[in-house]
């Protein structure tokens, strides 16, 4: 008998204005291995939790904060058209 795996965690980093490809595409690639028997459990962090607000309109609600997420096993970073045209200062 084989041992259940243990579901690897990503944590999937939104901010407001992100892409909402860009964070439902991961997810959605997520749950179709999951469905081949490679367990993941995704997370939805964002610097200060709660709604975010996607680039097109709809909102991501209940976000964990990411300092309050745990441990995780990948992290992803969404993208946004805002970063193309105005980038963080390094």
């Amino acid at each position: 008998m084989r041992a259940a795996r243990t579901a690897h965690r990503v944590a999937v980093l939104v901010f407001d204005g992100v892409t909402l490809l860009d964070v439902s595409g991961p997810l959605e690639v997520l749950h179709q291995a999951g469905r081949q028997g490679h367990p993941y459990l995704p997370v939805l962090v964002s610097p200060h939790g709660g709604d975010v607000t996607t680039a097109s309109g709809p909102v991501l609600a209940r976000t964990v904060r990411a300092a309050d997420a745990g441990a995780v096993d990948t992290l992803v970073v969404a993208g946004a058209d805002l970063l193309a045209e105005d980038p963080a200062d390094p």
